[in-house]
């Protein structure tokens, strides 16, 4: 009877062990086939397409070019932010104090394989584009009086595509941002000075900078 009984326990046991072994070999294929899904939902995510303008902003658009490609020439300073004081705060280091009014009367040259300030040459510059509306670009440079708006009434300047829009301030304008792979110095610089930052008013008049003071440009070529 005693034996019996012991054998009746052992293939109880026996029966509660494989039961656990069972539910542990099920926990293993659920959390094995879970990994399996995040794997595969990882490599779909890897595998999604790319916005190759947003990874290739050198990759101008034809409008692009025909706007921005050619010879400008610096007119005259005509703007200035109302927290420009042409001082070192300007910066952030005492080369930072320069005028850029000393670059009026320069040749500005912007190619697809070159960009050049005067008579110094930048090779494989890559073009930023993006668009900023007339309002947004005179408030962000924060310009003390005259502001954009004044300098387009008293220029005469035909903005383009404003005569498609009844609202002069919601008009988009093309800005060029322009970036090297490489480090860049301008004399006695550690910078380009002028000319990397631009906002296009239209095919033949360019805003050189977008804060501190900005100058007007003629295409020439």
């Amino acid at each position: 009877m005693i034996v019996k009984q012991e054998g009746q326990r052992r293939q109880k046991y026996l029966s509660m062990d494989m039961s656990k072994i069972a539910m542990i070999v099920v926990l293993v294929c659920l959390m094995i086939c879970g990994c399996a899904k995040s794997t595969s939902e990882n490599i779909d995510k890897v595998r999604m397409p790319i916005d190759v303008e947003d990874k290739l902003p050198q990759d101008v658009s034809i409008e692009g070019k025909k706007m921005l490609y050619g010879e400008w020439q610096i007119d005259r300073a005509v703007l200035k932010s109302n927290m420009y004081t042409g001082t070192p705060l300007d910066g952030d280091f005492e080369n930072n104090i320069f005028d850029p009014e000393d670059y009026v009367g320069y040749i500005l040259r912007y190619s697809e394989e070159s960009f050049s300030l005067g008579d110094v040459e930048f090779a494989n510059p890559s073009y930023l584009v993006s668009k900023i509306t007339v309002a947004e670009y005179n408030e962000g440079g924060d310009f003390r009086n005259p502001d954009l708006y004044t300098i387009i009434a008293e220029e005469g300047i035909e903005v383009g595509g404003a005569e498609n829009i009844l609202n002069l301030s919601q008009v988009e304008l093309m800005r060029i941002d322009v970036k090297f792979d490489y480090e860049t110095n301008y004399q006695d610089y550690p910078f380009i000075p002028v000319g990397t930052q631009a906002v296009l008013l239209n095919s033949n008049t360019m805003m050189i900078g977008v804060w501190g003071k900005v100058l007007l440009a003629y295409r020439i070529q």
